[in-house]
């Protein structure tokens, strides 16, 4: 039996992400998507910080991008953008670091720089989970008009705070 890995999105819509997942199911493969801020090594140390409760008890977990990416052409015929793309890796490590959230609620609003049709250029979600752990995260393509000769200001970074410390990280993205 061989695994299947597919990269993300698995599928353009609910649908068809079932349809696909019944699929494998059938043909007894195991199918994983892949999600790559899971295995960042950063975030794998931050998961056993938590499992040893080195920041006390999570309080407030966030994540901050600001970056202009470079979409895929192929995206240019759906409607979601960067829920599909980026926001799903965030959303998912919070999932892995803090479990399943009671509640999640997301505000979506167009990049000006993204000339194709698209509802979802900057995100922004907060989420609260049964541990009364709070967290947001917020995926801005926009990152502000940009002219030549303008230092960037784009990066990425993950902040938990606890009880006890905090822990958090910032990468520079060119």
């Amino acid at each position: 039996m061989r695994a299947i890995l597919a990269q993300k999105p698995l599928a353009m819509d609910f649908e068809t992400a079932k349809a696909v997942v019944s699929e494998a199911s059938a043909a007894n493969k195991v199918l994983s998507v892949n999600q790559n801020m899971r295995f960042d090594q950063s975030m794998r140390v931050l998961r056993q910080l938590l499992a040893r409760e080195e920041l006390g008890q999570p309080v407030l977990g966030t994540i901050e991008m600001r970056a202009i990416p470079h979409w895929q052409p192929f995206l240019e015929v759906y409607d979601r953008l960067t829920l599909l793309n980026m926001s799903v890796h965030h959303l998912d490590i919070l999932r892995f670091l803090f479990g399943d959230p009671t509640e999640i609620c997301t505000m979506v609003c167009r990049d000006p720089r993204t000339k194709f049709r698209h509802i979802d250029g900057i995100c922004v979600s907060t989420l609260q989970f049964p541990s009364d752990v709070m967290a947001m995260t917020m995926e801005d393509v926009w990152s502000g008009p940009r002219e030549e000769g303008c230092d960037s200001d784009t990066y990425i970074k993950w902040r938990v705070e606890g009880t006890d410390g905090l822990a958090q990280r910032i990468s520079r993205v060119s």
